[in-house]
């Protein structure tokens, strides 16, 4: 149990900037996908 907790206080202590690595990488990787996929839904509705 004493492992767990020191990893969860470890990553709460760099989750912003995982979140923010995570988030420009999903970003940028799923941009135009994401814009293709919102176009497509809007075509089938």
């Amino acid at each position: 149990m004493i492992d767990g907790v020191g990893i969860s206080q470890e990553l709460l202590i760099h989750l912003p900037t995982v979140i923010d690595l995570e988030l420009s990488y999903l970003s940028t990787l799923l941009g135009s996908q994401q814009l293709r996929l919102l176009l497509l839904s809007r075509q089938e509705l």
